[in-house]
């Protein structure tokens, strides 16, 4: 039980922070679609997350468009 125990810890810290990357994420995305300049690129840098991450998480322009949430892409 103990090992269960701890392993649950660095599940609970890395799900809390791929939590607060995706709102990150979101945010960032809708300031940049704002802007007219959303893209992968510009996003991993605003963020500071690899490029390669985002264009597996979000292949296509409408899934990234999409991080930024219903009311900024209407």
């Amino acid at each position: 039980m103990r090992r269960a125990a701890r392993g649950a810890e660095p599940a609970r810290r890395r799900a809390e922070r791929a939590s607060r990357r995706d709102v990150e994420i979101g945010v960032a995305a809708a300031e940049l679609l704002a802007e007219d300049a959303l893209t992968h690129e510009a996003l991993a840098a605003r963020v500071d997350v690899p490029v390669g991450f985002l264009q597996w998480a979000y292949p296509d322009p409408d899934d990234l468009a999409a991080t930024a949430g219903p009311s900024t892409t209407s």
